[in-house]
């Protein structure tokens, strides 16, 4: 199967997805690379906040209910890395 990925001005476009439920997780992944952006899926609220220390993300689509950190607290935890790390709003 072909991908056109798609590029922005800094590079490729990446996604995080934070995810439990490991259905949802295929469906999402699948859905995302057939519109041709590249795809990280994270299990917990946790490997989301490490995840994005170790890549840019133009958007994290964050699960609210996980196992070990929610996504709430994951979210602030990003944000609270401030300049460290992207954020592009």
């Amino acid at each position: 199967m072909y991908y056109a990925y798609k590029k922005n001005l800094r590079g490729w476009y990446f996604r995080l997805v934070a995810e439990d439920n490991p259905v949802n997780q295929h469906m999402i992944r699948r859905m995302m690379q057939e519109m041709g952006y590249n795809v990280d899926v994270v299990e917990n609220g946790i490997e989301a906040t490490k995840a994005v220390k170790q890549r840019d993300y133009d958007v994290i689509l964050m699960d609210v209910q996980m196992p070990i950190m929610d996504g709430i607290d994951a979210v602030l935890q990003i944000r609270s890395y401030g300049q460290n790390i992207f954020q592009p709003y």
